[in-house]
């Protein structure tokens, strides 16, 4: 089994002067503390039957929790869920 982890900015360019997370503000963004990642799981392992699968997860979550700067914790916990049920069956 293979197993590849993969990040990537997403953060919009030109972002100034835009509105950003799907809300409206009186004052429009001005600049950025952060890049906004989107993370990759790719899996590759043989079952039973000796067919090769492949599996690419792009967790909204993880997303979400890099834009809106959610608890850490909670992405890790909610990948390990991920990943316990990918490996289990």
């Amino acid at each position: 089994m293979r197993v590849a982890f993969n990040k990537i900015v997403i953060t919009p360019k030109g972002y100034n002067s835009k509105q950003l997370t799907c809300y409206t503000r009186p004052c429009f963004c001005l600049g950025k503390l952060n890049e906004i990642y989107a993370h990759g799981i790719l899996v590759e392992r043989k079952d039973i039957f000796n067919q090769l699968l492949v599996l690419v997860l792009m967790c909204d979550f993880i997303i979400a929790s890099d834009l809106f700067q959610a608890n850490r914790l909670i992405a890790f916990i909610f990948s390990k869920k991920i990943s316990s049920e990918m490996f289990s069956s």
